[in-house]
């Protein structure tokens, strides 16, 4: 998953990053990419979904992935 390798970038980038805020943004940038992921998963899942109300259910998750994805970078920018 493309998820797994840029966090572990992140983390390996940890101890030389300049600042601590130029790490936690790329931590953040990388939990989001993960979420936009599992948001695409689900929509793809639903699709091959059989019943009408597990294909909504699958689609209302994969929203809430998406607003999820916006969250951390967001919550960076503000205590950053």
């Amino acid at each position: 998953m493309r998820f797994r390798r840029s966090w572990d970038t992140a983390n390996r980038k940890l101890g030389t990053k300049e600042t601590e805020e130029e790490a936690m943004s790329e931590a953040a940038e990388a939990r989001s990419d993960y979420y936009l992921e599992l948001a695409v998963m689900l929509r793809a899942l639903a699709l091959e979904a059989r019943y009408p109300g597990a294909r909504r259910a699958l689609m209302e998750m994969a929203k809430r992935f998406d607003r999820r994805a916006d969250r951390p970078v967001a919550e960076t920018a503000i205590f950053g």
